[in-house]
């Protein structure tokens, strides 16, 4: 991916990552999530590599941005619902029979149908950490945490729907514009770009101000600085009137044609001035 990272679009950086990478790291991954913490950091360091390939963010991005970008959650995290959605599957006999076996009546906690824990799962006894975090034992803990509503429906769709609802989606304007657009776009939006105040943040510079003499901020570079009112009366100001929010990362109050236009206005800013890229 690194080197197609300047060549293709964000889109089909994310379809190459998404059909082509995740898959692998993923095989089968309801068995192994137990293994050591050592290498669930080298599996996440290969996703958070492709998302900073995928947005174009440098390595002074912080992970959290960086998913909240592309709508992503951390292979731990997809992982421990793998292990729901297939628990799910046991639960309601929608598995093979040797899985749904597992589950057995006497599992059940006794207790009447009215109280708060009905239709929980019996936890297992685990002599060994090892153990307690195999599949079985520790998806019965995270299945014992759902709402009873979402444990009881059988309908898949429902349980990935409650599951899921933290999960952003990425607007498709973020794929708005030129390769190299996108990317100082992004930069921006993600406060990992070359402005002075970007760098200062991350104890690169030892100064946070702009040739003009105020802090260079994003909203000083693409808004105020009077060094670029030519190039800004050409592109950002020929745009209604927007705030900075809604030049970085656009608007849900407007319709994605709008947003598009805006996007495409703000990176021709960005590529016409060359302060963050060359």
């Amino acid at each position: 991916m690194r080197s197609l990272k300047f060549k293709l679009s964000r889109y089909n950086l994310q379809v190459i990552y998404t059909s082509f990478i995740r898959p692998i790291l993923e095989y089968v991954d309801t068995v192994w999530d137990n293994i050591p913490i050592y290498l669930k950091d080298k599996l996440e360091s290969i996703q958070i590599e492709a998302a900073r390939i995928v947005t174009g963010a440098t390595k002074l991005c912080s992970k959290s941005k960086l998913y909240n970008d592309n709508g992503w959650v951390s292979l731990s995290e997809r992982r421990s619902r793998h292990k729901i959605i297939k628990f799910h599957e046991m639960f309601h006999d929608q598995a093979p029979n040797y899985l749904c076996s597992l589950v057995l009546q006497q599992l059940y906690q006794d207790y009447n149908y009215n109280t708060r824990r009905a239709f929980n799962v019996q936890n297992m006894n685990c002599r060994t950490t090892f153990y307690q975090n195999s599949f079985l034992p520790s998806v019965i803990r995270e299945w014992n945490s759902l709402p009873q509503d979402v444990r009881c429906n059988p309908s898949k769709i429902t349980l990935k729907n409650y599951i899921n609802r933290d999960i952003k989606k990425v607007p498709t304007f973020y794929n708005t514009g030129c390769r190299k657009g996108q990317i100082l776009h992004a930069r921006l939006r993600l406060n990992c770009s070359g402005l002075n105040e970007h760098l200062f943040q991350k104890n690169i510079v030892l100064f946070r101000l702009c040739i003009c003499g105020q802090v260079e901020s994003s909203k000083r570079y693409l808004l105020e600085c009077h060094y670029y009112r030519l190039i800004r009366t050409q592109t950002i100001s020929t745009l209604p009137r927007c705030n900075i929010q809604t030049l970085l990362s656009g608007s849900e109050l407007i319709s994605d044609e709008e947003n598009e236009n805006i996007f495409e206005v703000v990176q021709s800013f960005i590529l016409k001035t060359g302060r963050i890229g060359s």
